[in-house]
């Protein structure tokens, strides 16, 4: 069951002490149990946190800058001057200052006067509960506290803590209707990376299935004002350089400029009247922008507490997506991860005090399933739509879930699940089998089998060659990524091949790696091409060495395809081993069977370079 704990403290750490109220219910109902209680003032806990945040953890900045340690890069705050001198001792004075913190924690939650609140909540939940816990202060020092410490909190699994402010003003909902949508739409700002690592993030967003992500790499300040505004939002996700200046926090989006949440208020509160639900800056020192909270209204924010290296950001993002994806609550997905970045703090301590939750009180927390419709549309977008360059065939990936087919019997939709998928299998071969000379009759097909099973990955694959066919790319994209949540390998390398065709290697090298991974190992011919396209985009990146490996892997995979010996023999010319090129070359002209104009020019340019050599052409 999920509760929800609310707890007020009014007042604050080093003076007055707070006054303490309680409640505890189920969500969306009145509470089942109220209290109120004091935690007294402790001007030692008070200068002790600001001394370790302020002071001793900031001054671990250092090492993480100066890439002492093996494996890490910067941290992701503004960049600044650094020295290196005493790093292992900053490490030490660090995990002793966070102990010094936490005892005095504990000592101030065991106050006498404290002890009925936390007596009432124990005797409120079970510890098979799932409990939201949301501290609502407007302290500062509250907000910078290491609440996961709370003996309470470590004994109920289930349970984790969230911010929030006292007074809120309850959230304006536009009128304004948008088409339900079979992704979770994430607006991915990549910002000023300098001296850090931003296509790890990148790279576990766009490994996410069923969801939509567009990313702004070092947008200007116009760029996410207009992506704003054009279309709704249901995560916004920030990762790059940030600080806090006096209260207001601050985004560097690129090498010239900086936001704050204010600078995007109209965007955002827009964002929010469209369905925006939670906002995740994986940068440094987020309570800041956390305070734009209320006036944006934004439901649910997930922000780093300080300044977070950027080894620590890369795991958080990276355990959290995993949970979250997979259904898990996002207070428990939030817990999971931040419990898994204790294995980091040998070498950056306090790592897993660092991401907070900080949530509007009037916010129920989404599930993943809750920002994702489940079924797809039964009509596929209407287009012209293909021969493959690597087999359309399903990975056979489980796809969660089952067509809500309402007002059918139990048995119906049993036998819809039985008969529909082989069905549409069925029509799908029937469209492949048509496309060599009727390629309406196999877009129809490919379309009636999308109808009949709209998780058939093979047919939207097949729809989105066609469409790329045709040259209409965005719809041919649409189709792809439809089929890469599906598990389908070929859509996977065909999204690949149009990086490549439109200039991005670097974007088609990361999501290779993704194919390969969604690609059955048994699967020669997407193997094949997968790897083939690896070396290609390595070649266009000019690492030369990395693309032979990865052509030489496809020629040992498959020896008789030939447009791997192709591209290997482009590579070895332009690294002046023309000796060994001539062999490829020979390999190339031998083994091209010609089905598209770019096979030609290989079989034309391979003739070339063997006459050029004065060899005999070799068999074709």
């Amino acid at each position: 069951m999920s509760q929800l704990v609310v707890l007020k403290l009014t007042g604050d750490l080093a003076r007055s002490g707070f006054h303490v109220s309680l409640e505890v219910g189920s969500d969306n109902q009145r509470p089942i149990s109220e209290t109120t209680g004091f935690l007294p003032p402790s001007t030692l806990l008070a200068e002790r946190l600001q001394q370790h945040w302020s002071d001793t953890y900031r001054r671990v900045g250092s090492p993480w800058n100066s890439r002492l340690f093996e494996g890490t890069r910067g941290s992701r705050i503004r960049p600044k001057r650094i020295t290196y001198n005493g790093a292992i001792e900053r490490l030490n004075a660090c995990r002793n200052s966070a102990k010094l913190v936490e005892t005095q924690f504990h000592n101030w939650l065991s106050s006498e006067s404290f002890r009925e609140v936390e007596l009432r909540l124990r005797e409120a939940l079970s510890l098979d509960d799932e409990i939201r816990i949301l501290v609502r202060s407007d302290c500062l020092e509250i907000r910078k506290l290491p609440w996961h410490l709370w003996d309470f909190v470590r004994r109920y699994p289930n349970a984790e803590v969230s911010l929030s402010p006292i007074s809120v003003a309850t959230p304006h909902r536009s009128a304004d209707r948008w088409p339900t949508s079979a992704s979770v739409k994430i607006l991915a700002i990549l910002g000023h990376g300098d001296g850090i690592d931003l296509e790890c993030d990148r790279e576990f967003l766009e490994r996410l299935e069923g969801a939509e992500v567009m990313f702004l790499v070092e947008p200007r300040r116009q760029d996410i004002h207009d992506r704003l505004w054009d279309r709704p939002w249901d995560i916004i996700f920030f990762a790059g350089h940030s600080e806090t200046e006096g209260e207001t926090g601050k985004i560097y989006i690129n090498p010239e400029e900086s936001l704050s949440l204010e600078d995007l208020w109209y965007g955002l509160r827009k964002a929010v009247d469209r369905g925006l639900k939670l906002a995740i800056f994986n940068s440094c020192d987020g309570l800041g922008l956390a305070r734009g909270l209320d006036d944006c209204h934004i439901p649910q924010m997930v922000v780093m507490r300080e300044l977070v290296p950027d080894r620590v950001a890369q795991a958080f993002l990276k355990y959290f997506l995993e949970a979250f994806s997979q259904g898990v609550s996002l207070y428990r997905s939030v817990r999971t991860a931040r419990e898994r970045l204790q294995a980091l703090e040998d070498r950056f301590p306090c790592a897993s005090w660092l991401p907070a939750i900080v949530q509007h009180p009037h916010a129920i927390p989404p599930r993943w399933t809750d920002l994702r419709d489940r079924s797809f549309p039964l009509s596929s977008p209407q287009s012209s739509l293909p021969s493959n360059r690597s087999s359309a065939s399903p990975t056979g990936r489980k796809i969660r879930g089952v067509v809500p087919l309402l007002g059918f019997s139990t048995v119906a939709i049993a036998l819809y699940c039985i008969v529909a998928p082989p069905l549409a299998g069925w029509l799908n071969s029937l469209g492949e089998a048509a496309l060599g000379s009727d390629w309406h009759a196999a877009r129809r097909y490919f379309e009636w089998s999308l109808r009949v099973y709209p998780y058939s990955g093979a047919a939207s694959n097949n729809l989105g060659f066609i469409a790329e066919d045709m040259r209409e790319i965005d719809l041919a994209r649409t189709y792809y990524r439809r089929a890469m949540w599906l598990g389908n390998a070929a859509a996977c390398n065909n999204m690949a091949y149009l990086d490549l065709s439109e200039g991005q290697p670097e974007r088609a090298a990361r999501l290779l790696k993704q194919c390969r991974r969604m690609a059955e190992p048994d699967n020669a011919i997407h193997q094949y091409s997968i790897l083939k396209n690896q070396g290609r985009a390595q070649y266009e990146l000019g690492r030369y060495e990395a693309a032979i490996d990865y052509f030489s892997e496809a020629v040992r995979l498959l020896p008789d395809e030939g447009i791997a010996d192709c591209w290997m023999a482009r590579t070895l010319e332009v690294q002046h081993r023309d000796d060994e090129a001539i062999a490829s070359w020979s390999a190339c002209f031998s083994n091209v069977r010609i089905y598209y104009y770019e096979e030609e020019q290989w079989k034309r340019k391979a003739e070339i370079r063997l006459r050029e050599a004065g060899l005999g052409l070799p068999p074709s």
